[in-house]
């Protein structure tokens, strides 16, 4: 199994994003299924300090807040849990190597627009957000105009740290 054993906790940044844009037989509004907000899973603190984060980015660059979605609130979720349980940062799954919009799409997600970011590293969603927002690639999907919902979800403790390469896995699922 692949790991970051060359790496130090200390300071690991890793970081990757992924984005995508979906066409096919999709809801007029690009979207279904939605739930109340009050379906959505709890977030954690951290959590919650990067939906504010990202909602005040994208208020400053002139675009609608993200609203969280319970799909992708699901797929983040599941994905944070995943990459925790394999103790390495991926974008894809197991055979059949499931992508973001796959996964997404298994989910219960039918988006015209799909986008993920993961990071490996740090406890803290002020931290995290920064990590993104200083990479070129996971900025431009905070930013992107086509995602209108978001699902964030950080797996790991600091429990951990001591016994893993990493400790604390997160991903933002964003679609649109």
């Amino acid at each position: 199994m692949k790991s970051f054993s060359s790496l130090s906790l200390v300071g690991l940044f890793c970081l990757m994003a992924c984005s995508s844009s979906q066409s096919g037989d999709l809801a007029a509004n690009g979207v279904t299924g939605r739930a109340p907000a009050s379906q959505v899973q709890r977030l954690s603190s951290d959590e919650q300090v990067f939906l504010v984060k990202i909602n005040q980015l994208r208020a400053q660059n002139g675009l609608a807040e993200l609203a969280l979605d319970p799909v992708l609130q699901k797929s983040s979720a599941a994905h944070s849990e995943y990459m925790n349980s394999i103790d390495y940062l991926t974008h894809d799954e197991p055979p059949p190597n499931l992508a973001s919009w796959d996964r997404i799409a298994n989910a219960g997600g039918d988006f015209n627009y799909t986008g993920e970011n993961i990071a490996c590293g740090n406890a803290s969603g002020d931290k995290t957000f920064t990590q993104w927002y200083n990479s070129p690639g996971h900025l431009a999907n905070m930013l992107s105009p086509n995602f209108k919902y978001i699902g964030i979800a950080r797996a790991g403790s600091d429990a951990e740290a001591l016994s893993k390469n990493c400790p604390y896995f997160w991903t933002t699922d964003f679609g649109g």
